[in-house]
């Protein structure tokens, strides 16, 4: 069963709050102005727990760094003569198949007030369990990938808190979750890395679909 397949009002979501999230807008289009959501697969979402799922709901936004916008480029690039110049023909198109997503491991901003800050971790470590777990007598249990693959988004806006862009990322899941790096001498906030690997990703605002 194809996420793209399910009814909206049958998926669980971990969206955004993007009503208070955008009054912090002050001027320009700028790399900041930015959220990002996750649409959950509803089998995915009926085995991971409740409180869990619940948690990363109210930590998701708040906690997320940074974002990318995914990248392409027109690979194996052919030149060919044609009266004594070079003229360069396309090759196919080589697309972004992961992105990297920085969140930290503490409310920096103190705007989560009730979830604790690890909990989300934990989540995309029960999402990435749910994937590959080992099961009884240490039998490993694969899941398949329809039970698992969500759809995530990323979206920029102005200074008016409109929506500037949208790219929709496709068949979604945890291929990393990074580690965390402990230091008797460190002096920052921790942070981690969440490599989201996905099947294909498109601009919303080409395709005239939206979110």
């Amino acid at each position: 069963m194809a996420l793209e397949n399910i009814e909206e009002k049958d998926k669980k979501d971990i969206v955004l709050d993007l009503n208070s999230f955008k009054q912090n807008f002050l001027y320009g289009n700028r790399g900041h102005h930015f959220a990002i959501g996750l649409f959950l697969n509803p089998i995915l979402a009926t085995n991971i727990d409740d409180d869990l799922i619940k948690s990363a709901k109210e930590l998701f936004i708040y906690l997320n760094k940074n974002s990318q916008t995914p990248s392409s480029e027109m690979g194996n690039t052919i030149e060919l003569p044609w009266h004594g110049k070079n003229i360069a023909l396309p090759g196919d198109k080589i697309a972004s198949k992961s992105v990297d997503i920085n969140f930290w491991y503490d409310d920096v901003a103190k705007n989560v007030p009730t979830a604790i800050p690890r909990r989300l971790r934990e989540f995309f470590e029960a999402w990435s369990d749910f994937i590959d777990s080992h099961g009884m007598l240490g039998v490993n249990v694969k899941s398949y990938p329809q039970e698992f693959k969500s759809t995530m988004y990323t979206m920029q806006y102005d200074i008016n808190k409109g929506e500037v862009n949208s790219y929709r990322y496709v068949g979604v899941w945890p291929e990393k979750v990074g580690e965390i790096l402990n230091a008797h001498d460190g002096q920052g906030i921790l942070e981690y890395t969440i490599t989201f690997r996905y099947d294909w990703d498109y601009n919303v605002n080409l395709t005239g679909k939206t979110l």
